[in-house]
């Protein structure tokens, strides 16, 4: 039997990849003549890495931590997380997507992405 949710998660996956990749394009492009320094890369575990970074702008420096995976079937690496002065993005959004899903339905919640 095929999993009745399947075709939802799909959908779900797609909206909340384009909304990330919006709103973070969304911030970057606040930047300007801002300095980027790499700091360190960290391999957490064979399939793990950190990317930090420090952004150095008008009113102060920030940390920047991207975190990574390796994917087994194409060996290539993906960004899944992006952790911005100790807040982290997809920790943000899955509180705020909890809190939506205690009145409303996934449905909406899927509609609102």
């Amino acid at each position: 039997m095929e999993n009745p949710y399947s075709n939802e998660e799909k959908q779900f996956t797609k909206a909340f990849e384009k909304k990330l990749k919006h709103s973070y394009i969304d911030k970057l492009r606040l930047y300007k003549n801002q300095k980027v320094i790499i700091k360190d890369v960290k391999k957490v575990k064979p399939t793990r890495i950190t990317f930090e970074t420090q952004v150095i702008g008008l009113d102060g420096t920030y940390k920047v931590i991207y975190l990574f995976y390796k994917n087994k079937h194409n060996n290539q690496w993906f960004i899944y997380d992006v952790n911005l002065v100790g807040v982290s993005i997809v920790q943000t959004y899955r509180k705020q997507f909890a809190s939506f899903l205690k009145t409303k339905s996934f449905k909406q919640l899927l509609k609102s992405l």
